[in-house]
């Protein structure tokens, strides 16, 4: 199969019909700029060919176009079958199939007829499904960057059935007569790996669960664990008679009656002296807690003598700071009033200045937007002679497109005229199929004619059509050809070709494929030139001449207005008065505008620097007022906090006396509570005596306790001991052991006869995985053959090795394995592309050939490499037709082939 035209219409970015003609069939190059549209062409080849026109939903919301009809169609000339065909599919609204024979013109197939006649054409498995060759060979966006396995989707990670190792195997078959060990290898395996699982777990090598072989081993296990407790038993036995005699020594020793008692009553003597010690610290601390509380009353009545004399101090005090302050105030408002006065005349005069400023700031702009306004007439007048001009042009360029008949469909059909034409000359003229070949007397040669004329006495006749052979004397002879009906239906054709080719020279009014082409040059030249002046005209004037007209009216109106209220301003403004405080030059009647206005800024500057100097005079003023107001507050808050506190202001005199003795009477009574302390600190014991004589209670108690409690525990383990003694039965445990003895040896010998079964398993199962593995290299051999000569283009003397999948798995180098997991991003996929050749190749000798298509690939080879690549992408263009759908047009004009180019699809 080879791919030779691709049309679209509604399709991804391609609203508007495109059409990618002239595929050669050998290596075709499409390149072009990002966006540009070539994987939604790779995917429209796709579509075309392996998805059916009847499918809804989401598959055709993908492929059509945003905004369009839903209606895609896509059409795509082929050959197949030693044919040319076309087959065109609309999909969603309207949807239809058609199958066109391109040599006799006829559709052959319509609707789902057409469906199954095209899968039958290309080997696909069915009308929605791709057969194995194209999920191999068709290599979309980012999809040359995972390294081929037949039927896996990388995205996925999972196998599918795409029928792609299927078509491997069936290119393969005819090779090899035996795929790994045939079919008696397989059951022997099969039977081997059947009889280990009655032994094994398939997953590990340990014994099946439930056989003979992990019954023996368990019971085995469960007799040693019996034979292990009882010996542990008899261990335990002895043990514990030791036990038991060392406890009753130890009893003996550190638990007895006597001792306990003398325990006991050490522990009340020591109980008895803590008592008394502990009652005689009570009342030395009862005599220190008095002496504190004394000495906390002289503290307080100390503190409040001297609280109110420092009341009584400070309110003097704040009482004269009330009065001075009173002054100051009354002072700093009549300054205040004064300098918001001078404030108020300031800025009065800065607010007419200002409105002043304001009006010759406008008479200036209006003498600025005159000169834009004659600036802007100036441009618009030259505008408008040019776009005139150029609409000039652009009619008389579409009167002559209209007079030429070189339309693109036109043209087309030309074309495929033309190609028609001359396939069917040609086969109308192929040479003979039988030739008549004879030798005559010279004495005879006279008497022989062919197709009534004379002959030389030897030679040979092509036998084209009827050849009739006249022999003086004998008669007559008819040799016919049999294929002459054939060749009389091919010349036919011929002529029905050559009269549709007459007839559309007819309508271009040409005669000869140079006058055509001669007049589509023409036309095309036309609307090149129409393409490039119709944008720059647009550009210039998007709303048309008639608007530049409108925008000059409505220029020159408003520059008549400006103009005449500029002529009725004249300098009439008054001039600039002398002020008090500005040192500036007042302007003359009659100054020009500009001198005016800089005075008028100049005092403006001196007016607002006085104004901006008045308001932080004011603002200082207002600060400094708020502050004494504050300052007056807190001091009447506070004298009335101090008459409160001081209380009535005749007996001020007489409470400070009353303080003064409290304090007197306080001090005696503290001075008595630490003579008593005293007295009773010399005759009671120390706090270190008292701790001695606590320490000495505690431990006798813990020594009694501790004795007590290991009485009770040896008495307790001694009990315990001698039960388990009474129970033990430790007579009966020897023969026992014996027993079990003989049991674990007669498993020990079934064990190892099921061992020696598993070992001879394995051996036969290890012995035919190795004869498998053989053959299997031996299956794959045929696709490595067809891939070394591409892969010694870029890697020389390297080696690739494949899995039974087909998939890839390494790259030997120097004879040094490298995991296609560790290699660059570039290496993989540059061998992902050249293990893509080499399926085509396989697929080709097997007599299936199918076109390779990449859909930008090769993104991160280097220049070395890539210039090797294209060399093993020519050698395979060479066997199958090989497509490049690429966006880096720099880098691959090298590879050479065909270019090919997206044109508009005239569908009329």
């Amino acid at each position: 199969m080879k791919i030779l035209a691709l049309r679209v219409a509604e399709v991804g970015l391609f609203r508007d019909g495109v059409a990618v003609e002239g595929f050669s069939g050998g290596l075709d190059v499409l390149a072009g700029p990002n966006e540009l549209g070539k994987s939604t062409l790779f995917r429209a080849i796709r579509s075309v060919f392996l998805i059916r026109h009847t499918v809804t939903g989401r598959a055709v919301d993908e492929m059509a176009s945003r905004g369009g009809t839903r209606s895609p169609v896509i059409e795509a000339d082929f050959e197949a079958a030693g044919k040319r065909w076309r087959i065109t599919k609309k999909f969603g609204k309207g949807k239809a199939a058609d199958l066109v024979d391109l040599e006799t013109g006829r559709a052959t197939a319509r609707g789902p007829d057409a469906e199954d006649a095209l899968a039958a054409l290309i080997g696909a498995v069915d009308g929605t499904q791709a057969g194995g060759q194209f999920g191999l060979l068709w290599v979309g966006q980012q999809q040359s960057l995972h390294v081929p396995t037949p039927d896996f989707d990388p995205d996925t990670r999972r196998f599918v059935a795409g029928g792609e190792r299927a078509t491997l195997q069936g290119a393969i078959a005819a090779e090899v007569d035996s795929v790994a060990g045939g079919a008696l290898s397989r059951r022997v395996a099969e039977r081997v790996a059947a009889e280990l699982e009655t032994y094994l777990q398939p997953k590990r090598r340990a014994p099946k669960k439930g056989s003979r072989y992990e019954i023996a081993g368990r019971q085995r296990q469960e007799l040693i664990e019996r034979r292990e407790h009882l010996r542990s038993e008899q261990e335990k036995a002895a043990a514990r008679l030791d036990r038991l005699e060392t406890l009753l020594r130890e009893q003996e020793a550190q638990a007895g009656p006597e001792l306990l008692m003398s325990l006991r009553d050490g522990q009340v003597a020591a109980q008895r002296a803590v008592a008394e010690a502990e009652k005689l610290a009570g009342a030395v601390a009862h005599a220190k807690s008095r002496e504190e509380v004394a000495r906390f009353a002289h503290d307080q009545a100390a503190a409040r003598l001297k609280d109110y004399a420092q009341g009584l101090e400070s309110f003097e005090t704040l009482t004269a700071e009330r009065a001075s302050l009173g002054e100051k105030k009354t002072s700093a408002l009549a300054d205040r009033a004064r300098l918001a006065k001078a404030l108020t005349g300031i800025e009065s005069e800065i607010e007419a200045n200002e409105v002043r400023e304001q009006r010759l700031d406008e008479d200036a702009a209006r003498v600025r937007r005159m000169e834009e306004l004659r600036a802007a007439i100036a441009s618009g007048e030259a505008t408008l002679v040019w776009a005139g001009a150029l609409l000039d042009e652009i009619s008389g360029i579409e009167l002559l497109l209209r007079d030429n008949p070189a339309t693109p469909e036109r043209m087309r059909r030309y074309s495929e005229a033309k190609r028609s034409a001359d396939i069917a000359d040609e086969r109308a003229q192929e040479p003979a199929g039988v030739d008549v070949v004879f030798n005559l007397d010279a004495a005879g040669a006279d008497r022989v004619r062919v197709n009534g004329g004379p002959v030389s006495w030897s030679g040979r006749v092509g036998v084209d059509d009827v050849v009739l052979i006249e022999i003086e004397g004998v008669g007559s002879f008819e040799v016919i050809p049999a294929d002459a009906a054939e060749r009389e239906k091919r010349r036919a054709q011929a002529e029905a070709a050559r009269q549709r080719l007459l007839d559309i020279e007819v309508e271009l009014g040409v005669s000869g494929e140079v006058a055509a082409l001669a007049l589509a040059d023409a036309r095309q030249e036309l609307q090149q030139r129409i393409g490039e002046l119709k944008p720059a005209l647009a550009a210039q004037a998007p709303g048309g001449v008639a608007e530049i007209s409108e925008s000059l009216g409505a220029d020159r109106q408003e520059l008549t207005r400006l103009e005449a209220q500029v002529s009725t301003q004249l300098a009439s403004e008054p001039p600039l008065a002398a002020t008090d405080g500005i040192d500036i030059e007042p302007a003359e009647p009659g100054s020009d505008k500009p001198a005016l206005r800089r005075s008028l800024v100049a005092r403006l500057r001196q007016l607002r620097t006085k104004r901006d100097e008045a308001r932080s005079a004011v603002a200082k003023m207002d600060f400094a007022v708020q502050r004494m107001g504050e300052r007056l507050c807190e001091i009447a808050v506070r004298l009335n906090e101090l008459d409160e506190s001081l209380g009535p202001r005749a007996g001020r005199s007489a409470e400070r006396d009353r303080l003064a003795g409290l304090v007197d009477e306080s001090a005696a009574a503290l001075k008595q509570a630490m003579q008593e302390r005293a007295l009773l600190v010399q005759s009671a014991p120390s706090a270190g005596s008292v701790a001695q004589l606590r320490d000495k209670h505690l431990a006798a108690a813990a020594l009694a306790r501790n004795t007590e409690d290991l009485a009770a525990r040896l008495a307790r383990e001694i009990a315990a001991l001698e039960g388990e003694i009474r129970a033990a039965g430790e007579a009966e445990i020897g023969p026992e052991i014996a027993r079990l003895d003989g049991e674990i040896a007669a498993l020990d010998t079934e064990l190892a006869h099921h061992e020696h079964e598993v070992a001879a398993l394995e051996l036969v199962q290890a012995t035919m995985q190795t004869v498998a593995a053989e053959n299997r290299t031996r299956f794959l051999m045929p696709v490595i053959n067809r891939l070394r000569p591409y892969l010694h283009q870029v890697f020389p003397d390297a080696e690739v090795v494949l899995n039974e999948a087909f998939g890839l798995e390494a790259l030997s180098r120097g004879g040094d394995g490298e995991a296609i997991d560790l290699l660059s991003d570039g290496t993989r996929e540059q061998l992902a592309v050249l293990v893509r050749l080499g399926f085509g190749r396989l697929l080709a000798d097997a007599g299936t050939p199918a076109p390779l298509i990449l859909d930008d690939a090769l993104v991160y080879s280097d220049d070395a490499r890539i210039a090797h690549m294209f060399g093993a992408l020519r050698m395979a263009a060479e066997r199958y037709q090989v497509i490049v759908f690429t966006c880096r047009s720099a880098t691959f004009a090298p590879l050479g082939g065909t270019p090919l180019a997206i044109k508009c699809w005239d569908r009329t």
